[in-house]
């Protein structure tokens, strides 16, 4: 395969970032990439990028950014990894939402401290798990999560 092509194609829809991102200046997905199509096949950009300039791509690894930056597609802020090399890379980093900064997360600020402060004060976890619509499991996590532990008699 021919790489000239798809470098072409890469350096052509980038702007170059002071940080030395080259970031994709075409549509983005709402994921935080861009999709682009080379020679009839759908590449998201990096993954494409690094095919052009490193000759070979490994299409059981992901694509990884050094720069944490999903619109850059710099072959040397890339390096491929496994799935666990990517996720341990992103946690080490604090991208990774956890409690209540995932989307899901029904219990935030100040609705957090009032369970926390029901839960202390020995409101029973199935009375606090109804006033929010959550189970009484999931209140339970939250309290134990946050050093709350009830004796059961």
């Amino acid at each position: 395969m021919d790489l000239s092509r798809a470098r072409v194609k890469v350096v052509e829809r980038v702007n170059i970032t002071d940080s030395g991102c080259w970031e994709w200046k075409l549509k983005i997905r709402p994921n935080g990439y861009a999709r682009v199509t080379y020679l009839r096949q759908s590449f998201y950009a990096h993954r494409l990028s690094f095919l052009a300039f490193n000759g070979h791509l490994d299409g059981k690894l992901d694509v990884c950014h050094s720069c944490d930056n999903r619109k850059c597609v710099n072959p040397a802020h890339l390096f491929q990894g496994t799935r666990k090399d990517n996720m341990q890379d992103a946690a080490s980093k604090g991208r990774v939402a956890t409690g209540d900064k995932l989307p899901q997360t029904k219990i935030h600020g100040s609705d957090l401290e009032h369970v926390l402060y029901m839960a202390k004060a020995g409101v029973k976890y199935k009375e606090i798990a109804d006033i929010y619509g959550m189970t009484p499991q999931s209140i339970g996590k939250i309290a134990i999560k946050h050093n709350i532990r009830r004796n059961k008699k």
